[in-house]
């Protein structure tokens, strides 16, 4: 699992890489850091899997993958957390995003502001998809395989 789950960390930055490159943005990482988004995008879907599935059932999905023994109620619920996480990540960034836009859309009056404005509401776009393709994406997989090798 640690290999797999390392290359598809490495694929993910050369993907964010080659896209800078291709459309001749640059390598400017500094723009693609906002720390008050990307802890909004950490800590409320987090909160919500710990009230929702409680600490218990979080380790268990996130050790799944290197269990070599696991019951298929623990493969089951480990692909159910991934989903909701799935889910409320993609919710909250949402409604980020929409509560951004709507900020932004209230001062009109000031076109030099629209770009930053609108690159601080998209962001956490990004960074939810960072995280959907690092570490929800590797886990649903593996979890997936887990289930078919287990139903044959």
């Amino acid at each position: 699992m640690t290999v797999r789950y390392f290359f598809s960390l490495v694929f993910a930055i050369i993907v964010f890489v080659l896209t800078n490159l291709i459309s001749g943005l640059g390598l400017n990482f500094g723009w693609f850091l906002d720390f008050p988004s990307a802890l909004i995008i950490i800590i409320i879907p987090s909160g919500f899997m710990l009230i929702l599935h409680g600490w218990k059932d979080i380790r268990s999905a996130f050790s799944i993958s290197r269990k070599k023994d696991t019951t298929e109620k623990e493969l089951l619920n480990a692909k159910m957390f991934f989903e909701d996480y799935s889910k409320i990540l993609f919710s909250i960034v949402f409604i980020g995003f929409i509560v951004s836009f709507i900020a932004m859309m209230f001062d009109l009056e000031v076109k030099e502001q629209l770009g930053p404005l609108l690159a601080v509401a998209s962001i956490s776009l990004f960074y939810a998809g960072i995280i959907n393709m690092v570490i929800i994406i590797p886990y649903k997989i593996i979890i997936n395989k887990k289930i078919i090798e287990m139903k044959n």
